[in-house]
C-alpha cells in the first residue's frame, strides 16, 4: 500500500510540474508519509511485542 502511495504521488506531481508549489507539497506528502511510517513500525513493533510478553 504504501508504495502504491509512493507511485501515485510520483505520477501526480510530473503531471502537475507546471505549478511549483503543487510539486513542493507533493514532495511534503512522501516526506510526511515516509515520517509516518518509520514512527507507525517502530510502535507497531513495541506493542506487539510487549502483547506477546503477556
Amino acid at each position: 500500500m504504501f508504495v502504491a502511495l509512493l507511485c501515485a504521488c510520483i505520477v501526480i506531481g510530473h503531471l502537475l510540474e507546471e505549478n511549483r508549489w503543487m510539486n513542493e507539497s507533493i514532495t511534503a506528502l512522501i516526506i510526511l508519509s515516509f515520517s509516518l511510517n518509520i514512527w507507525c513500525f517502530y510502535w507497531g513493533h513495541y506493542f506487539v511485542d510487549k502483547a506477546l510478553i503477556f
